[in-house]
């Protein structure tokens, strides 16, 4: 059974799209493909090492930021290019 610690949710891109968020992933903009309390699901151009620990930020309109280091859990390769799940808890 794959039981999750915290609940999932989507990210709808539209909506993500006027709010202007960008997450970006040492330096490179990653697609967000689901959240949660204790991290992030996300696609990204370029492949993160399971295990390694990345810098990590969130920028809201270009006006607030989050800055977090966290680690990267879990890094597969698919379809849609490399991707990665990020722990923050």
């Amino acid at each position: 059974m794959n039981e999750r610690r915290y609940e999932r949710y989507a990210i709808n891109d539209t909506e993500n799209e006027k709010a202007k968020i960008v997450v970006i992933i040492e330096g490179t903009p990653v697609h967000v493909v689901n959240f949660s309390l204790g991290g992030l699901y996300v696609f990204s151009e370029k492949y993160f090492p399971e295990g390694a620990m990345v810098n990590l930020s969130i920028e809201f309109a270009q006006k607030d930021q989050i800055n977090l280091f966290c680690r990267g859990l879990r890094a597969s390769e698919v379809r849609n290019g490399p991707t990665l799940t990020v722990s923050f808890d």
